[in-house]
């Protein structure tokens, strides 16, 4: 049987953007998809840590480096720049697996203000 667990996760990031004009997605810098494990295209949850909300998105890869995580499409209307955020990434395994399974935390220490 596989069960459902977290492979990975970014803590205390700041949304860098917000756009409305662009296909639904989530553009976290290179980087920090590396360290997290993630893949062009998988599936993330990104929650809120100003409101209560937790949404569902793919990623894309945005500039090596850059500390972007840019939210784009329907997300824009709920994510704003400077927001606090969550992002979550889950995966399968079997329980055996999951008994030795760490999932890699990464922190961020990127402020935005809102008013930039």
């Amino acid at each position: 049987m596989l069960i459902e667990i977290l492979k990975s996760k970014l803590q205390d990031g700041y949304i860098t953007e917000s756009r409305e004009d662009y296909e639904g997605s989530v553009r976290i810098d290179e980087e920090i998809m590396l360290e997290m494990g993630l893949v062009t295209n998988e599936v993330v949850e990104i929650n809120s840590l100003e409101f209560n909300a937790r949404h569902l998105t793919y990623v894309i890869p945005g500039p090596a480096g850059s500390k972007e995580i840019s939210v784009r499409g329907a997300l824009a209307q709920y994510f704003k720049r400077g927001d606090r955020v969550h992002l979550n990434c889950f995966c399968y395994m079997t329980q055996e697996e999951a008994c030795d399974h760490k999932p890699v935390v990464v922190k961020t220490n990127v402020w935005v203000s809102k008013q930039s």
